[in-house]
């Protein structure tokens, strides 16, 4: 049976939100990162999942959010298809990988009472809210036609560098506190397990590929290495600018001498411990 594209949109049948009511209320959000350790700029996400058998065309739609209500900002999606069982990363710019969207969000962070985001479509229509944390003191609409959202089914909030996600079977039961829970990013790793997640999802390992580079590893005077990832390398850092401040032979311990006082010429390895405290 030859199916025709009445409408001139592109869309034919069961792809055209305006064929099928069931694909309307199908897209949801599936994951959020709203609370970045330092500036959020760049680093904010929001994960849109298809849970249709239909590619969908989400011109018009807007992603909005705010705390007090709804018209914080927005925004608004042009020349995006989501396909069908699948999702779409919209990102900050600073995000690595890359989003399939680029867009520097600046999603609420929550930490007193609720904030949200939600989806609406072109004609104006709800698709699905997160709410997240409580209470939820401005009275923000919620899923299910609950205005305002209860408290007890807010998401919890998700503290810094963590997100808030839905589980792998993407379950909607329309309250927040069941269908979302804190989770890692599903993108950014502690690769080197040293402790420090990337620099290009938010963190401070400026190399999470090698555990001893990381915030707090000792610079050390190792041909152009940023050890301590401070953006200092070598003779700039001051732990390794290490000359022999004392003239005893001996550089100092930060930046791999032995002097463990390289301001007192009396203090260095070859020296003969005395009884005085030091």
């Amino acid at each position: 049976m030859n199916q025709i594209d009445d409408d001139c949109d592109t869309l034919i049948d069961d792809a055209d939100p305006d064929c099928n009511e069931g694909v309307i209320g199908s897209v949801l959000i599936d994951e959020v990162r709203y609370d970045v350790s330092g500036s959020d700029t760049g680093y904010e996400y929001i994960v849109l999942y298809n849970t249709t058998e239909g590619d969908i065309d989400m011109t018009g739609w807007d992603i909005q959010w705010g705390g007090t209500s709804f018209d914080y900002a927005a925004y608004e999606i042009a020349g995006v298809v989501i396909p069908a069982g699948e999702s779409l990363l919209f990102g900050g710019d600073l995000m690595a990988p890359a989003p399939d969207v680029v867009y520097n969000f600046n999603f609420q962070n929550g930490g007193s009472e609720s904030d949200g985001i939600r989806l609406v479509d072109g004609p104006g229509t709800t698709l699905d809210t997160l709410i997240y944390d409580s209470p939820n003191t401005n009275g923000l609409p919620g899923d299910g036609g609950l205005d305002p959202y209860p408290d007890e089914m807010c998401a919890e909030d998700a503290w810094s560098d963590t997100v808030l996600t839905r589980d792998e079977l993407h379950t909607d039961t329309d309250d927040c506190s069941v269908d979302f829970i804190i989770s890692h990013t599903f993108w950014c790793e502690d690769i080197d397990l040293d402790g420090f997640y990337d620099e290009a999802c938010g963190g401070e390992d400026c190399d999470d590929a090698n555990p001893d580079i990381h915030p707090d590893a000792i610079e050390i005077c190792d041909d152009l290495i940023d050890n301590d990832c401070d953006s200092y390398i070598d003779m700039d850092d001051w732990d390794c600018d290490c000359p022999d401040q004392d003239l005893d032979g001996y550089t100092h311990d930060g930046c791999g001498g032995d002097d463990c006082d390289d301001w007192d010429p009396a203090i260095n390895p070859g020296a003969t411990e005395v009884c005085d405290d030091l």
